[in-house]
């Protein structure tokens, strides 16, 4: 079954992604953007969750956020932080 909050929300994700993103120079200090990893989390987690995660994530892009960045967290070849979904899956 398809949820119809998750499709809006989704819907939004890729709305910003065609309009806003593209208009926007700036480049993402993650691998995955956030608006690709909030796609991900809503997909994964539920609307809940993922509005949750991607809040979360949001709420680190900043230069505030970047200073307290692990740094095994980064990607040793290009620098980018890697952070997806999956890391937030209880194991």
């Amino acid at each position: 079954m398809y949820n119809p909050l998750s499709l809006a929300l989704k819907g939004a994700m890729l709305g910003y992604q065609r309009l806003m993103s593209q208009q926007l120079a700036r480049s993402c200090p993650y691998q995955t953007t956030c608006s690709n990893f909030s796609k991900q989390a809503i997909q994964q987690f539920g609307t809940l969750k993922g509005v949750f995660l991607s809040a979360d994530r949001i709420m680190r892009c900043n230069r505030l956020g970047l200073l307290d960045v692990h740094t095994l967290s980064r990607d040793p070849v290009d620098g980018s932080i890697v952070d997806t979904p999956d890391l937030y899956r209880l194991r």
